[in-house]
């Protein structure tokens, strides 16, 4: 609802939403389930059915927004025929919306990765050093001795 106003210039309180989805709730959950089942169906039905089906049932929560003495099923047939003809509109929201979304990722996850790179280089050289029983920069305290085959190659 809050959307929906904003972007026809309105503006609607937070404790309005509330108490309109509060009044909503069953039918934008029956709705849900429609579209669930259809989906779902539309996905055991070959996979590419159930992408149509999310699709042209993308708006029904607008739908529901818009027309508040619908039931779900109306709002379900509603939602398709809005639809109709404008599939491609509809991917072009899914795909700029996926690809914001994979840009975030990625800024967020250059520098984790970067990071994760830098302990787990600095991980081996120090597993290699207490292996060998080298002292380590933090101590100078040497690591017991591993009964290894290397160490008793090295007593030989």
């Amino acid at each position: 609802i809050i959307l929906l106003s904003a972007v026809r210039g309105k503006v609607v309180e937070i404790k309005d939403a509330f108490a309109f989805a509060k009044k909503n709730f069953i039918r934008f959950l029956l709705a849900h389930i429609l579209v669930g089942l259809a989906v779902m169906g539309g996905f055991l039905l070959l996979i590419i059915p159930g992408f149509i089906f999310a699709v042209r049932l993308s708006l029904i929560d607008y739908v529901l927004v818009d027309n508040e003495d619908i039931d779900g099923m109306e709002a379900f047939r509603r939602a398709w025929r809005l639809t109709a003809g404008h599939s491609g509109k509809v991917w072009g929201i899914i795909g700029v919306a996926f690809l914001m979304v994979l840009l975030v990722f990625t800024l967020i996850g250059i520098p984790i990765s970067i990071f994760l790179l830098v302990m787990y280089a600095g991980a081996m050289p120090l597993l290699y050093n207490y292996l060998v029983g080298a002292p380590s920069a933090q101590s100078n305290i040497m690591a017991p001795p591993p009964a290894s085959a290397f160490e008793a190659k090295k007593a030989s």
